[in-house]
C-alpha cells in the first residue's frame, strides 16, 4: 500500500514531472509551498511537485485554450464578452485538483520527531500554504465562470493566510489577499 504523501508519485503528471522535472531540493521553505520533512529528499521532491502543478494551474487560469489558439487579434467582439466555459478551464481544474489531493498529503509534520513504528511515521500532514493557493486559484476559476456558490465554499480558507505568508517579507500573499477580499465586496 502507496502511502499518501507519495501518491502523487502514480498519476501520470506525477511521473513524468519526477522522470523529466528539472527539480532540485532547496533548503528551505517557499511561498508557495512548504516541506512537510526538512530532512526526507522526498518531503522536498512532493513540494517541488505541488509548486509546478501551482504554477501549471496559473498558467492554464491565464492563457485558457479557445478557438482562436489563444490569439487576441483573432477574438471577435462576441467571444470577448462570453464567460470563460468550464471546459476551458478543465486543465486548470485538474492541476487543481492534484494541487489539493498533494497538500493534504504533504508528509509529516515540522514538529514530528522521527518514531519506530511505521504507523505513527505515515500519518500525514498539510500543506496550508499550498493549500491556501490552492483556495485562491478555485476562487478565481469559479468566478470566472460565474459560479459565486462554489467560489464561497473556499472562501474561509482564502481569508486566513496561513501564518508563515503573514510574515513572509514578500507582500505578494497579502496584495492577492486584499484583491480577493475587494472583488468579493463589490459583488456581494
Amino acid at each position: 500500500d502507496t502511502p499518501a504523501s507519495l501518491q502523487w508519485l502514480f498519476h501520470p503528471l506525477g511521473h513524468r514531472f519526477f522522470v523529466d522535472g528539472a527539480w532540485s531540493l532547496q533548503e528551505r521553505d517557499s511561498m508557495f509551498s512548504t516541506t512537510g520533512n526538512m530532512v526526507d529528499p522526498l518531503s522536498h521532491l512532493s513540494r517541488a511537485f505541488r509548486e509546478h502543478m501551482l504554477e501549471k494551474a496559473l498558467y492554464s487560469l491565464v492563457t485558457p485554450t479557445n478557438t482562436n489558439n489563444n490569439n487576441p487579434a483573432m477574438a471577435t467582439d462576441d467571444s470577448s464578452e462570453k464567460p470563460v466555459s468550464c471546459t476551458q478551464l478543465s486543465d486548470t481544474h485538474e492541476y487543481l485538483q492534484l494541487l489539493s489531493e498533494c497538500s493534504d498529503s504533504a508528509g509529516t509534520s515540522k514538529d514530528v520527531t522521527f518514531t519506530i513504528s511505521p504507523s505513527l511515521s505515515a500519518l500525514p500532514g498539510v500543506d496550508t500554504v499550498g493549500k491556501w493557493w490552492y483556495s485562491v486559484l478555485s476562487v478565481a476559476c469559479c468566478w470566472l465562470v460565474g459560479e459565486d456558490d462554489m467560489a464561497e465554499r473556499h472562501y474561509a480558507v482564502v481569508d486566513s493566510l496561513p501564518k508563515q505568508l503573514d510574515q513572509a517579507d514578500d507582500l505578494l500573499p497579502k496584495a492577492v489577499l486584499s484583491a480577493f477580499r475587494a472583488r468579493r465586496l463589490l459583488f456581494s
